[in-house]
């Protein structure tokens, strides 16, 4: 009877854990300290990668952000862009992930002349992996349709930056269910000091 009420207990923690809320207030994101899951996404090839092959090159800044459609978005992504040459130096690489396909990511970066990677999340796994994904309202499920060729289910990520290690230990975080408010390249270079 114990072992059946221990296990009850950890089928529901389990659902609740991965259910994908409607409010991006009420995510349950990666906290410092855990460890990146390993998921695949899509390079701009369209060839699947895994995030422990990605990490295990060296530290990585992983940049989540909503599509190249969201004007917020690639305001910050060229925000990060401008500060890029210094993060290289401290050791770190930019990794950005939104639900785009690899084609509209190949958009994205002529329209921003971005040079670091980009990948696609589109189908959410790593989102939700790392409790970042809400369900969106169904005005946008049509753009996200468009942008991730059919492939995402209405989700997006709560904008977030990661700091991780060559061993996928979150180091640091910043994100904001608002998502207008952005980590600033300043703060970001601050941030990673502290870290070096």
């Amino acid at each position: 009877m114990r072992n059946l009420v221990l296990l009850l207990f950890l089928i529901t923690t389990i659902s609740v854990s991965a259910q994908v809320l409607d409010n991006p207030e009420n995510i349950n994101p990666l906290e410092t300290g855990e460890k990146m899951p390993d998921v695949s996404i899509k390079d701009l090839e369209n060839n699947s990668v895994m995030i422990h092959d990605i990490v295990s090159k060296g530290s990585s800044i992983f940049l989540f952000y909503r599509g190249g459609w969201c004007p917020y978005c690639t305001k910050h992504l060229s925000d990060i862009a401008s500060v890029e040459s210094k993060i290289k130096e401290m050791g770190y690489t930019i990794i950005a992930i939104s639900p785009d396909s690899p084609d509209k990511m190949k958009a994205t970066l002529e329209k921003t002349e971005l040079t670091y990677n980009l990948y696609s999340d589109s189908d959410g796994k790593l989102i939700k992996a790392m409790g970042i994904a809400f369900k969106v309202s169904d005005g946008y499920k049509k753009l996200l349709d468009e942008h991730s060729d059919g492939i995402n289910e209405g989700l997006l990520p709560v904008p977030a930056l990661y700091v991780v290690d060559n061993k996928g230990n979150v180091k640091y975080r910043f994100l904001s269910p608002d998502y207008k408010l952005r980590i600033s390249s300043e703060t970001l270079l601050k941030e990673l000091e502290k870290l070096n």
